[in-house]
């Protein structure tokens, strides 16, 4: 009987507390109101309706995941054609198969990748946030600039613009309807402001991250002997020559490529060909708007028709690789192959054979130019670099401080993050000793050093103060790329992502109205 009393009791306990617990929820929806639990808002006010989803740690509005999703979503289908999308039909009707094979349709495509790219952006945010990384002052200035030029889109577009006492919350009225209109639904000012911040601290760490990411020798020799068929490249250019069994028969379509192999000697004879050859593909995607004009069009073909190809390559019929890669097949042969399954006759030329035991470098590079091509400006130039040497050897003298260093100073616009490309840190990896390079760097580059050296080298353009990562093979170098790529992955992976209350107000990709999109790739 003691043991029933205390069961009893135990029980009567826990209905306490759930009673006291309800009677809490009621106080709360008294004060809140009934919206604060159901409710997405544009605030970032994070009540449970206006929690998308849990990433980790990390509450993720249904304005966050929105401007996401709507990024995401509208880069596929503005790219319709590319991915065979018909923008007139329910996306979650039409399917495409990922990398694995898996089917699925483009609306799911459309939320897994939101999902991903959030989970990226939280998993370095996070990390970074443990790590002590932070919001600089001239990255407040940069978000709030942006900030800025929202609000000045926004007010412009609105009827009141011209308003003299349109109060501060009228403003922010405005700005928010300008923003769920632009990037989806609850997504409002404070919610950019949060993205922005996240970004930063996540790219930030990122950097850090992949300065500082190490692939073991082990691990990249493991990975370049599974998938040596992939550093097996061929070099190659081509024609497709799309028929439809009407206008233009396979016959057709053979007869006009079997007529082009014999003008072909190399790749330059090849795309002389591509304005007659591939016509009515070029028709086609000026018709759609892909390209503004016949002639833009040709531009276009010519620069994909060029590309690098690997033994494992499907986009070609399987006879086309095995010919690709036979020892028997020489270079600048041109050969004719019929693609059935998608009505395309293709002239292939194998240019080369890309070699992957050929020797690749990697380094970082502080470049000082000289204002001028005048001694005492290289005399000048030759200074700061000293300075910025001596700068670099009072500090850790780490490959993450050289890169920090090269942010701030170097005068090589093409390698840090602030130029076009988006690189960090004045890195160059993977070059070739042919490639497009200053001499002298290639020069100090390929002579025998440890990880770490550190030298400054006069070039053409100016003084280069160079860090040495290493030198390997291009089969080498490329395993180790993806084995990094792979061990980045599991951060990301490791984030659990849940779908919470909120996710029911999250928005979802329409249909056009109007013509199809859906055509073949080239």
């Amino acid at each position: 009987m003691a043991k029933v009393k205390n069961k009893d009791k135990s029980n009567n306990i826990k209905f306490f507390i759930i009673a006291i617990f309800v009677a809490a929820v009621i106080a709360v929806l008294a004060v809140l109101g009934v919206g604060y639990y159901h409710d997405a808002n544009n605030t970032e006010t994070m009540s449970p309706g206006n929690v998308a989803l849990v990433v980790g740690d990390t509450e993720i509005s249904v304005g966050e995941y929105n401007y996401y999703y709507t990024l995401i979503s509208n880069d596929f289908i503005n790219s319709a054609d590319e991915y065979g999308i018909d923008t007139t039909k329910d996306y979650s009707l039409q399917t495409t198969t990922d990398d694995n094979g898996k089917k699925l349709t483009w609306a799911q495509v459309f939320e897994n990748q939101t999902k991903s790219q959030i989970k990226t952006v939280i998993a370095f945010y996070e990390a970074g946030v443990k790590n002590g990384f932070e919001v600089s002052s001239s990255q407040w200035n940069e978000i709030n600039e942006y900030l800025d030029n929202i609000e000045s889109a926004a007010l412009k577009s609105s009827d009141s613009y011209n308003s003299t006492d349109m109060s501060d919350s009228e403003k922010m009225s405005v700005i928010n309807s300008y923003l769920s209109d632009t990037f989806g639904k609850y997504c409002g000012y404070e919610t950019v402001k949060k993205i922005l911040v996240q970004t930063y601290i996540a790219r930030d760490y990122m950097n850090k991250y992949n300065v500082e990411t190490r692939a073991t020798i082990a691990d990249v020799k493991s990975y370049y002997n599974e998938h040596i068929d992939d550093f097996n490249s061929a070099t190659i250019a081509y024609l497709p020559i799309k028929y439809d069994g009407k206008t233009v028969t396979k016959s057709d379509a053979e007869k006009t490529a079997q007529s082009c192999v014999a003008k072909i000697k190399n790749r330059d004879d090849l795309l002389k060909l591509v304005p007659t050859a591939c016509k009515s593909l070029l028709d086609a995607r000026v018709a759609d708007s892909t390209y503004s004009s016949f002639a833009d069009a040709v531009e276009g073909f010519k620069r994909v028709l060029v590309a690098s190809v690997t033994k494992n390559e499907s986009s070609f019929p399987t006879a086309a690789n095995e010919w690709l890669f036979r020892a028997s097949t020489k270079n600048n042969a041109v050969k004719v192959f019929t693609d059935e399954q998608n009505s395309i006759v293709y002239v292939i030329l194998r240019e080369s054979i890309d070699n992957p035991n050929v020797p690749t470098y990697s380094y970082r590079d502080i470049l000082v130019k000289p204002s001028e091509n005048k001694q005492s400006y290289w005399t000048e130039a030759q200074e700061k670099a000293q300075n910025l040497l001596s700068a670099y050897n009072n500090s850790e003298q780490s490959e993450y401080a050289f890169a920090l260093l090269a942010e701030k100073n170097s005068d090589d616009s093409a390698s840090i993050s602030s130029g076009t490309n988006g690189i960090f840190g004045g890195l160059y990896s993977g070059i070739y000793s042919n490639s497009d390079v200053d001499k002298s760097i290639l020069k100090w580059v390929s002579s025998k050093h440890s990880r770490g050296d550190v030298e400054i080298v006069k070039g053409a353009d100016g003084y280069h103060i160079l860090y040495y990562i290493e030198g390997t093979t291009d089969g080498l170098y490329q395993s180790e790329q993806q084995v990094i790529t792979q061990n980045r992955q599991k951060l990301i992976d490791s984030l659990k992502v849940t779908n919470k209350t909120g996710f029911s107000n999250t928005v979802k990709a329409t249909p056009k109205i109007g013509r199809a999109s859906c055509r073949e790739r080239v």
